[in-house]
């Protein structure tokens, strides 16, 4: 459920402060005080195939403010429910074994990397990415996590559970 902030008037001289006006104030301070946010993560290991881009699933939330994900529908996708500008904090790691490169990107709406990072590791050790984007969102646009891998021995690389997660915190309305 969408959370909203409430824009007022000036007031002058003589006009009557009310409940209304002042439930409209705590509806307010409520939600700056609990903004929009979520961090999910998974609860298995996902298999990467080698120099084939995999979306990432997460079967687990460790917090969720405003209903953005749903651990079964949709469940690779953060939807945003209150438009704004958004921190989105991604994290990928891959357990020990990539021999060549390994990438991230972040997708918006399924679609175009708006933020990535790749990162090289020698053979059989664990790779591991993060990724840090600071973009304005609409309601309904969600974000998705996109992982690549391409080792030299062509075998498919398995994330680290607990080094993979998803975050977008609300940071404010855009004026």
């Amino acid at each position: 459920m969408a959370k909203d902030y409430n824009t007022f008037t000036d007031v002058s001289t003589g006009d009557v402060y009310t409940a209304a006006t002042h439930n409209l104030i705590l509806e307010n301070v409520e939600n700056y005080r609990v903004p929009p946010m979520c961090r999910v993560k998974q609860t298995s290991g996902q298999t990467v195939n080698d120099a084939t881009p995999a979306i990432v699933t997460f079967g687990a939330e460790d917090f969720d403010t405003d209903a953005m994900h749903d651990n079964a529908t949709n469940n690779s996708r953060v939807t945003i429910k209150t438009a704004g500008v958004y921190l989105i904090i991604a994290s990928a790691a891959y357990t020990a074994g990539v021999s060549d490169d390994a990438s991230m990107s972040l997708l918006k709406n399924g679609a175009g990397g708006i933020g990535g990072y790749v990162s090289w590791g020698p053979a059989n050790t664990g790779a591991g990415m993060t990724s840090t984007l600071l973009i304005e969102l609409a309601v309904n646009d969600y974000i998705e996590l996109s992982l690549y891998q391409n080792n030299s021995a062509n075998t498919a690389r398995t994330t680290s559970t607990t080094q993979t997660y998803l975050m977008a915190v609300w940071q404010g309305q855009v004026s």
